[in-house]
């Protein structure tokens, strides 16, 4: 059964942050898994349960305690924790759609429920991180599961955040899964065949691809043709790059 879960509202969310504590002991502290200011949605579904929304704060808190918190996040370790919290946080809300669409719904996580490791993993404390923004610690997580799926997230040699990034940030190719996926995988597989980084590699096939879908319906290719497609544009702009 997928869940409907609180939403905190702009006005609320933008009082937490400005009255977030200073150290992470303090966050943990004033951090809970229900506020007055907070409510699911009046009509849309079934509310979690309580027992599930203690389930994420918990497993969340031990991914990031395996990674050292409340020391410091090692730069080498945050795509490995982003991966881990990312199948962790897609398992276990189970959320509706019209809910991980919600940003009221990511500032919940982020301002009542796991302040401290929101806080942990962006030091910073950005207001894009924290709110619920596009860019928002949780939020941006769950989405890279819901765009790229599960089974490319759980590879070693997954995509890192310059990558993910330059998927979810270009709306076209994250709004078409499928397409987002077979890109995904083409580049796994095909960046270790060019000598260029794979984020410049993508910067590259990204444009390609964008073009291409002015000329052709890629939604109406088959699995195999779309591949092909996907993958002709990643050997195109590997060559391209190392001959530049």
């Amino acid at each position: 059964m997928s869940w409907v879960w609180p939403r905190l509202p702009e006005a609320a969310a933008q009082a937490r942050f400005k009255s977030l504590g200073s150290s992470l002991e303090e966050l943990r502290e004033w951090s809970a898994t229900s506020d007055h200011e907070a409510a699911p949605v009046a009509v849309g579904g079934t509310p979690v349960p309580i027992k599930v929304v203690q389930e994420l704060q918990i497993q969340i808190r031990d991914i990031a305690a395996s990674y050292g918190y409340p020391r410091l996040l090692a730069k080498p370790k945050t795509a490995k924790f982003d991966r881990e919290a990312s199948l962790v946080l897609y398992e276990v809300m189970d959320i509706i759609p019209a809910d991980a669409a919600c940003l009221e719904v990511w500032s919940f996580t982020t301002l009542v429920l796991l302040p401290d490791v929101a806080c942990w993993r962006f030091p910073e404390r950005a207001e894009a991180r924290l709110l619920g923004r596009p860019r928002n610690v949780f939020g941006r997580l769950w989405a890279r599961v819901d765009v790229v799926g599960r089974g490319l997230l759980e590879r070693e040699d997954s995509l890192g955040e310059d990558e993910f990034v330059g998927i979810m940030e270009r709306t076209k190719l994250a709004a078409d899964h499928r397409l987002a996926r077979h890109l995904a995988l083409a580049l796994i597989e095909l960046a270790p065949l060019y000598s260029v980084p794979r984020s410049e590699l993508l910067r590259d096939v990204a444009k390609r691809i964008l073009r291409l879908r002015a000329l052709l319906s890629l939604e109406s290719l088959s699995d195999e043709e779309l591949d092909d497609e996907v993958r002709s544009c990643v050997m195109i702009s590997g060559e391209m790059l190392e001959r530049a």
